[in-house]
């Protein structure tokens, strides 16, 4: 139990730390206003490769800005100026998780 309780804490932390699953090539940072979000699909951008996941994302009706905001902080942070998101609800209340794929337009 001792050796377990260590691993799963290291692992809950590292999770924590980096939720972005790269998928494709790495871009340096951009500033997060460069960062076009969209709920629709892909705008055009022709040759935009995809670069990463933010997966699961969760908000409310309350906090969908905080989320909105953290979701193109973390793509920027990544080189990503595109986010195509896709949402899914978890409640009645408005709860909804986000799924968001990161890309890089030329």
């Amino acid at each position: 139990m001792k050796r377990v309780l260590p691993l799963g804490l290291a692992l809950a932390l590292a999770g924590c730390v980096e939720p972005a699953m790269m998928t494709g090539a790495s871009y340096p940072a951009i500033a997060p206003e460069q960062v076009r979000m969209s709920f629709a699909s892909m705008p055009d951008c022709p040759g935009a490769a995809e670069i990463g996941l933010i997966p699961q994302v969760g908000s409310n009706k309350y906090a969908q800005d905080r989320a909105l905001n953290a979701i193109r902080a973390q793509a920027a942070s990544k080189g990503a100026n595109l986010v195509l998101m896709t949402t899914r609800p978890t409640s009645m209340l408005g709860d909804m998780l986000i799924d968001a794929v990161m890309y890089r337009c030329p």
